[in-house]
C-alpha cells in the first residue's frame, strides 16, 4: 500500500482536528479536499485483539456512489484513536474501477482482518443485472498483520444465486458470534435486490453471509421478510446478545427496524419497527457491550441526516431490548456512523460529520452510557462531554454561512383567508437552522374552512456538496452518463448522487483534468443540497411551497401539509454563488 499525508492529525495539525473535553476525545480523520479527493465518505471501524484501531472509508473524487473511481483507504491508531497514523490506499484501479462501502471483522482463531467491500467498473447495485457479468462485485480484502497489507479475493460467485439480482455488504462491521453451537461463525450484514422469477419489480431487502471455516468459504442466508406493513429493511449492523441471539439493527424511516435471528444468523424473524430509535433512513451500528448494554449509532431524526446520537438500552431474553434515553453527539448535519467497544467499557464511534465534510473519531466514556440507560425511552439526549469534543473540533465549511434572522410570518396583501409567506430560519447566509413562525390570516379574513392561521415550524439542514462540473467534458478515457433512465431497478433514497442530471463515470485521470482542483471550501459554482422539513400546526390542511429567497425561482415541489403533520423536501439544490442559500415557504389554503 502507498501512504499518503494526513493533515488533519498530523504532528502540525491545528487544534480544530483535535479535541479534548472532560476526558472524552475526538479526532478529524479526514476532511474533503484532503489528499485530492472531493469527499471522503462510509465509515468502518474495527479494533483488533492487540489493541490496533482500524479505520476504513470511501476517497471519492465525486460526491456519486458507485460506479465511481472511488479508492478505499486505510489509517491506524495504537493509543486507542489519540493519534493515528498517515492514511494508506487499501484498494485503487485504472479505467473505471471503484471500490467502495467497506465492512471489517477479525476472525479471533487466526487473527485475519477481513474487510468486505464493493468492486464496481460500469454496474452499481442500481444498475446491476442478473448473472456474474454485467453487475458490480463482492470482494474481500484480508490482512494478517495489522491491516499494513492486503491481499484481495471476489467472492460474488460464492454469494450471488437465482432470484437475487444484485447484493452488496453493508458498511461498517461485521460479526464473530461468541456463544453457542455456532461460536467462531463469521457473519457479515448484506444488502440485496431480489429477482422474482415472474417478471415481477424486485424489492431492496437485508440478508446476512456467514462462514464456518474462517473466512475460506461464504454462503448467504435467507433474505429478510418484510414488515407487518409491507417495508423491507436495508443496509443493518449485527450483534449478538448475551443469550446469543443475534439482532439486526436496520434503517428506515421514520424507525429504525429491529430482527432477531435464533439459528445464529441463518434466519430473522420479520423486522418490527423501533419507536426509540428514530431514523430517517440512514446506515448506523449496534453493538452489544459484555455488562449488558446494547448501543445503536443513529440520526435521532425521522426524515433529515442529522442529530447523530448513542441511544442505549439493555438486552434482555430472545433478542429484546428495554430502551433508555440517547446520548448526544453532533446536533448538526451528520451521516453514516458506526461502532467498536473500547477496553475501559466505552465506545468508539467512526462518523460523518456536517454535509459529508469531515470522518470524525470520537470516544464516548461507559459513564455517558450508563447515565443514559437509565434515563427514561425517549426523552431528549443529552449532550456530556463527548458532544463538547466533537464540538470543540471547530467549525465546519458549511457553518461559514451561519447568520440567523427572524423568520416572521406575514400575510399576502389581498390574498385568500390563510395565505402568507414564511421564511424559515435559514437566513441568507444560512445553511442549517430551525424556526418557529407563525402564520396570521390577511386583514378581514374570516374563521372557518378558508382560514389557515397556525404556526409553521421549519428545520433545513445541509444535505452534500457537488463539484462544479465543467462547461464541456473533454473525456479521453472509457466513460458513460447513468441517467435516472438508465437505473432499471426501483427507486430508492438510497443511492447518494450529485445534484447534476446525469452520474459521470470515468477514469480518475479524466476527471482530474475536467475538474477544479479538490478543494475542502465550496466554490460558487458548486452545488449545494440542502435537505428541509415543514410542520403545520394550524387548525386546516394548507399546501406549502419551498422558494429560494435569492430570486424567488421554485425550490422544490408544492405538498399538502395536515394539521400537525410533518413533510419533507430531501434534495433541494442550487450553486452556491455569493451564500445566498435562504428558503421561504408560500402558505396558501388546501
Amino acid at each position: 500500500m502507498s501512504a499518503v499525508s494526513s493533515p488533519a492529525d498530523s504532528p502540525a495539525a491545528a487544534s480544530p482536528g483535535r479535541s479534548e473535553a472532560g476526558g472524552r476525545m475526538a479526532r478529524v480523520l479526514a476532511r474533503r479536499g484532503e489528499l485530492g479527493y472531493r469527499q471522503f465518505r462510509i465509515p468502518a471501524l474495527l479494533r483488533t485483539q492487540a489493541g490496533t484501531l482500524v479505520a476504513v472509508c470511501d476517497a471519492r473524487p465525486l460526491l456519486d456512489d458507485l460506479p465511481s473511481p472511488i479508492d478505499l483507504v486505510v489509517r491506524r491508531s495504537t493509543d486507542e484513536g489519540a493519534t493515528w497514523e498517515d492514511w494508506e490506499v487499501l484498494r485503487t484501479g485504472t479505467g473505471l474501477e471503484g471500490f467502495g462501502d467497506a465492512s471489517l471483522l477479525q476472525d479471533p482463531a487466526t487473527g485475519a482482518i477481513l474487510c468486505w467491500h464493493v468492486s464496481t467498473t460500469r454496474w452499481g447495485f442500481f444498475e446491476s443485472e442478473a448473472g456474474l457479468e454485467r453487475t458490480q462485485h463482492c470482494e474481500l480484502s484480508v490482512s494478517l498483520d495489522e491491516g499494513g497489507t492486503w491481499e484481495h479475493r471476489r467472492l460474488t460467485s460464492q454469494l450471488n444465486r437465482p432470484g437475487i439480482r444484485s447484493l452488496f455488504p453493508a458498511s461498517g462491521s461485521g460479526l464473530v458470534l461468541r456463544n453457542g453451537p455456532r461460536a467462531g461463525r463469521l457473519l457479515q450484514p448484506f444488502v440485496v435486490m431480489t429477482d422474482p422469477a415472474d417478471g415481477s419489480p424486485g424489492v431492496i431487502a437485508s440478508a446476512v453471509a456467514m462462514s464456518d471455516d474462517h473466512g475460506a468459504t461464504w454462503r448467504l442466508g435467507e433474505v429478510f421478510s418484510p414488515t407487518a406493513d409491507g417495508v423491507h429493511s436495508n443496509e443493518h449492523s449485527l450483534a449478538e446478545l448475551p443469550d446469543g441471539s443475534v439482532v439486526s439493527c436496520s434503517r428506515a424511516t421514520p424507525h429504525r427496524l429491529w430482527a432477531v435471528s435464533a439459528d445464529g444468523g441463518e434466519s430473522f424473524a420479520a423486522p418490527a419497527p423501533v419507536r426509540e430509535l428514530p431514523d430517517p433512513s440512514d446506515n448506523g451500528g449496534v453493538l452489544a457491550l459484555p455488562e449488558g448494554l446494547v448501543v445503536v449509532s443513529h440520526n435521532r431524526h425521522p426524515q433529515l441526516r442529522c442529530d447523530t446520537a448513542l441511544t442505549v438500552g439493555r438486552a434482555g431474553r430472545g433478542g429484546e431490548v428495554t430502551w433508555g434515553g440517547a446520548v448526544r453527539l453532533c446536533p448538526g448535519a451528520s451521516g453514516y456512523s458506526t461502532l467498536v467497544a473500547l477496553p475501559d467499557g466505552g465506545v468508539g464511534v467512526f462518523m460523518e460529520r456536517g454535509a459529508y465534510e469531515e470522518m470524525v473519531f470520537a470516544r464516548v466514556g461507559s459513564d455517558e452510557l450508563e447515565a443514559a440507560a437509565g434515563r427514561p425511552a425517549g426523552s431528549q439526549p443529552v449532550a456530556g462531554s463527548a458532544a463538547s469534543a466533537i464540538a470543540a473540533l471547530g467549525p465546519l465549511a458549511s457553518d461559514a454561512w451561519a447568520a440567523e434572522r427572524s423568520a416572521e410570518v406575514r400575510p399576502v396583501a389581498g390574498g385568500d383567508a390563510g395565505s402568507g409567506t414564511a421564511t424559515s430560519a435559514l437566513s441568507s447566509t444560512t445553511w442549517a437552522a430551525e424556526r418557529t413562525a407563525e402564520v396570521v390570516p390577511p386583514p378581514g379574513g374570516t374563521s372557518g374552512t378558508g382560514t389557515a392561521a397556525g404556526t409553521l415550524h421549519t428545520r433545513v439542514v445541509p444535505r452534500s456538496i457537488t463539484p462544479a462540473p465543467p462547461e464541456k467534458w473533454e473525456l479521453r478515457g472509457e466513460h458513460l452518463f447513468l441517467s435516472g433512465e438508465a437505473i432499471t431497478a426501483p427507486a430508492s433514497e438510497g443511492k447518494e448522487k450529485g445534484a447534476t442530471a446525469a452520474q459521470i463515470v470515468a477514469s480518475r485521470e479524466d476527471l482530474a483534468a475536467n475538474l477544479a482542483p479538490a478543494s475542502a471550501t465550496a466554490g460558487p459554482l458548486d452545488l449545494i443540497t440542502v435537505s428541509a422539513t415543514a410542520r403545520w400546526d394550524g387548525p386546516h390542511a394548507v399546501v406549502l411551497s419551498p422558494r429560494w429567497v435569492a430570486d424567488g425561482r421554485p425550490a422544490g415541489e408544492a405538498l399538502l401539509a395536515r394539521p400537525g403533520a410533518t413533510v419533507p423536501w430531501l434534495h433541494l439544490s442550487r450553486a452556491l454563488g455569493d451564500g445566498e442559500l435562504g428558503l421561504a415557504w408560500d402558505v396558501a389554503p388546501a
